[in-house]
C-alpha cells in the first residue's frame, strides 16, 4: 500500500518529520523501563517474522531483533525511518526492513506476523480502535503483541491534566489511556493479556519541550502550568523544580504482553 493510498496525517508527518532528528538522540526512546521490559518479554521465545509499529527511530525494534528472523520498522513519517535505517546501518542490524504506513492501515497479511511490537506510539494513532484491530489481523493465532505506551492515571482530572499539557506541547498528541483503559481495550479485540507492569520515564521539561518543537509562547505557558499544577498532578506526576530552575517530573508508562486469541 502506498502513501498516496493512506489517509493523509499531516499533523504525526510534519511533527515528526520536523523533529525526528532530536527523537533519534532521546535518551527516553533508546533506552529506559520500558524498553527493558519490552526486550525481556520477547526473549521468550524466537519469531520468523515481526515487526515494530510507530518505529520512530526504530529503537525498539532494534532490541527486538536479536530474537526475529527478520523484523519490519513501520512508520508513517519518511525522515523517521531515514534515522532508523541510518542508526541500524552503524549498529550493524541486517535483519531489519522498513515500510511507511499508517497504524490503522498496516502493509502486511492477515495472520503473517509471529509477533508486533508497539512503543511510545500509540497515543499518537488517530484511531487506537481501528490500530488495535490491525494490530489482531496480521499477528496469527497465538502469537505475541507486546504494547508499551505512557498511560494517564485512573483518576480522570490528573488524566484531563495530562492530556491537555501533552497535546498543548505536541498537536500530534491524541490521547494517553489509562491502564484499565489498555487492558480493556486489548480483551475488547481478542487479545489475552499474560504480563503487565508500569515503568516510569522521567522528563526534564526543557527536552521535553525541545524535542517537539513546541512554540515559545506555548512553552512559557506548559512551564506556568507545571508549576502550579493541582496537588493531585503534582503527586502523580512528580513534578518538581531545582535550584538551578531546571522542572522534573514523570509519565507512567504501561508495559502488556498480550497473546492473540484464536
Amino acid at each position: 500500500m502506498t502513501t498516496e493510498e493512506n489517509t493523509p496525517r499531516v499533523g504525526s508527518q510534519e511533527q515528526f518529520g520536523r523533529q525526528a532528528h532530536f527523537y533519534a538522540e532521546s535518551i527516553g526512546h533508546s533506552s529506559g523501563e520500558s524498553i527493558q521490559v519490552v526486550k525481556e518479554w520477547a526473549g521468550r521465545s524466537r519469531y520468523k517474522k515481526a515487526a515494530d509499529i510507530g518505529t520512530g527511530t526504530g529503537f525498539t525494534a532494534f532490541a527486538v531483533a536479536p530474537f526475529t528472523e527478520t523484523i519490519v520498522a513501520a512508520d508513517l513519517t519518511p525522515a523517521m525511518l531515514r534515522e532508523t535505517r541510518s542508526i541500524a546501518g552503524e549498529r550493524g542490524i541486517a535483519n531489519l526492513g522498513y515500510t511507511l504506513a499508517a497504524a490503522e492501515e498496516l502493509p502486511f497479511a492477515s495472520g503473517s506476523l509471529d509477533l508486533l511490537t508497539c512503543r511510545i506510539a500509540a497515543h499518537h494513532f488517530l484511531n487506537l480502535n481501528k490500530a488495535v484491530a490491525e494490530w489482531y489481523r496480521v499477528l496469527a493465532p497465538g502469537a505475541v503483541l507486546i504494547l508499551a505506551d505512557t498511560t494517564s492515571p485512573e483518576d480522570a482530572p490528573s488524566a484531563a491534566w495530562m492530556n491537555d499539557v501533552e497535546e498543548r506541547r505536541d498537536p500530534s498528541h491524541i490521547l494517553n489511556l489509562s491502564p484499565s483503559e489498555w487492558l480493556a481495550l486489548l480483551d475488547a479485540n481478542g487479545f489475552q493479556a499474560t504480563d503487565s507492569t508500569l515503568t516510569s520515564v522521567p522528563h526534564d521539561f526543557d527536552d521535553w519541550v525541545r524535542r517537539s518543537g513546541t512554540p515559545t509562547d506555548v512553552v512559557e505557558g506548559l512551564r506556568h502550568d507545571l508549576l502550579n499544577a493541582p496537588a493531585a498532578a503534582v503527586e502523580a506526576f512528580e513534578i518538581h523544580q531545582e535550584e538551578s530552575g531546571i522542572i522534573h517530573f514523570q509519565w507512567t508508562c504501561a508495559v502488556v504482553r498480550a497473546i492473540r486469541r484464536a
